[in-house]
Protein backbone atom coordinates (compact mmCIF):
# COMPACT_ATOMS: atom_id res chain seq x y z
CA UNK A 1 0.00 0.00 0.00
CA UNK A 2 1.55 3.34 -1.02
CA UNK A 3 0.61 6.70 -0.03
CA UNK A 4 2.64 9.92 0.55
CA UNK A 5 4.13 10.41 4.66
CA UNK A 6 2.27 11.56 7.44
CA UNK A 7 4.20 14.43 9.15
CA UNK A 8 2.72 15.04 12.40
CA UNK A 9 -0.54 14.41 14.84
CA UNK A 10 -3.61 13.71 12.84
CA UNK A 11 -6.48 14.93 13.83
CA UNK A 12 -9.88 13.14 14.53
CA UNK A 13 -12.49 14.17 12.42
CA UNK A 14 -16.19 12.62 11.19
CA UNK A 15 -14.13 11.61 7.90
CA UNK A 16 -12.68 8.84 9.99
CA UNK A 17 -15.89 7.48 10.85
CA UNK A 18 -17.20 4.77 9.04
CA UNK A 19 -20.50 4.28 11.37
CA UNK A 20 -19.86 0.94 13.11
CA UNK A 21 -19.80 2.91 16.70
CA UNK A 22 -17.27 0.27 18.35
CA UNK A 23 -15.05 0.13 15.32
CA UNK A 24 -15.21 4.21 14.91
CA UNK A 25 -14.62 3.90 19.10
CA UNK A 26 -11.19 2.09 18.39
CA UNK A 27 -10.26 4.28 15.24
CA UNK A 28 -10.58 7.45 17.76
CA UNK A 29 -8.10 5.40 20.53
CA UNK A 30 -5.30 4.38 17.73
CA UNK A 31 -5.32 7.82 16.36
CA UNK A 32 -4.65 8.78 20.21
CA UNK A 33 -1.78 6.32 20.40
CA UNK A 34 -0.33 7.34 16.99
CA UNK A 35 -0.52 11.07 18.36
CA UNK A 36 1.15 10.29 21.53
CA UNK A 37 4.21 8.14 19.57
CA UNK A 38 4.49 11.25 17.88
CA UNK A 39 4.73 13.68 20.59
CA UNK A 40 7.26 11.28 22.35
CA UNK A 41 9.64 11.28 18.87
CA UNK A 42 8.89 15.50 18.77
CA UNK A 43 10.66 15.50 22.68
CA UNK A 44 13.01 12.47 22.47
CA UNK A 45 16.09 14.34 21.18
CA UNK A 46 17.62 10.91 19.50
CA UNK A 47 13.89 10.26 17.74
CA UNK A 48 13.27 7.07 19.21
CA UNK A 49 9.72 4.92 20.13
CA UNK A 50 10.28 3.57 23.45
CA UNK A 51 9.30 -0.83 24.12
CA UNK A 52 6.16 0.80 26.03
CA UNK A 53 4.61 2.78 23.03
CA UNK A 54 5.08 -0.63 20.96
CA UNK A 55 3.67 -2.36 23.90
CA UNK A 56 0.45 -0.12 24.07
CA UNK A 57 0.36 0.13 20.02
CA UNK A 58 0.02 -3.79 19.67
CA UNK A 59 -2.40 -4.20 22.88
CA UNK A 60 -4.59 -1.65 21.00
CA UNK A 61 -4.31 -3.46 17.48
CA UNK A 62 -4.84 -7.00 18.88
CA UNK A 63 -8.50 -5.86 21.03
CA UNK A 64 -9.02 -3.79 17.60
CA UNK A 65 -8.58 -6.24 14.46
CA UNK A 66 -9.81 -9.17 16.31
CA UNK A 67 -12.80 -7.18 16.98
CA UNK A 68 -12.88 -6.22 13.24
CA UNK A 69 -12.27 -9.47 12.09
CA UNK A 70 -14.92 -10.96 14.40
CA UNK A 71 -16.67 -8.47 12.62
CA UNK A 72 -16.21 -9.19 9.01
CA UNK A 73 -16.76 -13.25 9.51
CA UNK A 74 -19.91 -12.85 11.20
CA UNK A 75 -21.22 -10.71 8.51
CA UNK A 76 -19.24 -13.02 6.27
CA UNK A 77 -17.49 -10.52 4.01
CA UNK A 78 -15.64 -11.20 0.90
CA UNK A 79 -12.80 -9.25 1.32
CA UNK A 80 -11.90 -11.19 4.78
CA UNK A 81 -8.47 -12.58 3.50
CA UNK A 82 -7.35 -9.43 2.07
CA UNK A 83 -8.28 -7.46 5.06
CA UNK A 84 -6.75 -9.74 7.34
CA UNK A 85 -3.39 -10.26 5.51
CA UNK A 86 -3.06 -6.21 5.76
CA UNK A 87 -3.65 -7.04 9.40
CA UNK A 88 -0.87 -8.87 9.17
CA UNK A 89 1.66 -6.88 7.10
CA UNK A 90 0.47 -4.12 10.41
CA UNK A 91 1.89 -6.73 12.82
CA UNK A 92 4.95 -8.13 10.88
CA UNK A 93 6.22 -4.07 10.71
CA UNK A 94 5.61 -3.29 14.88
CA UNK A 95 7.23 -6.78 15.77
CA UNK A 96 10.19 -6.04 13.42
CA UNK A 97 10.64 -2.59 15.03
CA UNK A 98 10.56 -3.98 18.63
CA UNK A 99 12.89 -6.76 17.70
CA UNK A 100 14.67 -3.28 16.55
CA UNK A 101 14.30 -1.94 20.31
CA UNK A 102 14.74 -4.47 22.42
CA UNK A 103 18.50 -4.92 20.15
CA UNK A 104 18.80 -0.90 20.99
CA UNK A 105 18.77 -0.26 17.26
CA UNK A 106 17.05 3.65 16.57
CA UNK A 107 13.55 3.75 15.63
CA UNK A 108 12.58 6.95 14.28
CA UNK A 109 10.58 8.44 12.00
CA UNK A 110 10.27 5.57 9.37
CA UNK A 111 7.76 4.03 11.52
CA UNK A 112 6.06 7.13 12.54
CA UNK A 113 5.59 7.25 8.78
CA UNK A 114 4.56 3.96 7.88
CA UNK A 115 2.27 4.22 10.88
CA UNK A 116 0.48 6.86 9.90
CA UNK A 117 0.53 6.21 6.32
CA UNK A 118 -1.62 2.42 7.79
CA UNK A 119 -3.71 4.10 9.93
CA UNK A 120 -5.33 6.68 7.64
CA UNK A 121 -5.18 3.89 4.10
CA UNK A 122 -6.40 1.39 6.10
CA UNK A 123 -9.21 3.59 7.88
CA UNK A 124 -10.30 5.75 4.82
CA UNK A 125 -10.28 2.80 2.34
CA UNK A 126 -10.25 -0.86 3.71
CA UNK A 127 -12.46 -0.37 6.53
CA UNK A 128 -14.84 1.89 4.94
CA UNK A 129 -15.17 -0.87 2.84
CA UNK A 130 -16.40 -3.33 5.17
CA UNK A 131 -18.94 -0.90 6.80
CA UNK A 132 -20.65 0.00 3.13
CA UNK A 133 -20.76 -4.20 2.90
CA UNK A 134 -22.74 -4.13 6.18
CA UNK A 135 -25.04 -1.30 5.40
CA UNK A 136 -25.46 -3.34 2.18
CA UNK A 137 -27.04 -5.94 3.67
CA UNK A 138 -29.74 -3.86 5.99
CA UNK A 139 -31.19 -5.33 9.03
CA UNK A 140 -29.88 -8.58 8.35
CA UNK A 141 -26.44 -7.17 10.20
CA UNK A 142 -28.30 -4.99 12.81
CA UNK A 143 -26.51 -7.39 15.79
CA UNK A 144 -23.10 -6.52 14.51
CA UNK A 145 -23.16 -3.08 15.20
CA UNK A 146 -24.66 -0.61 12.78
Amino acid sequence: MSCRPVVGQIAWTDQYRIGVAAIDRDHEGLIRVYNHIVSTLSLESESKVNEEAIIVLKSYADTHFKMEEDVMLAAGYPDYVNHKSEHKLFYNYVDDLAVSIANNEEASSDFVEFLGHWIITHVLVMDLQIAEYLRSGGDRFKDIGL
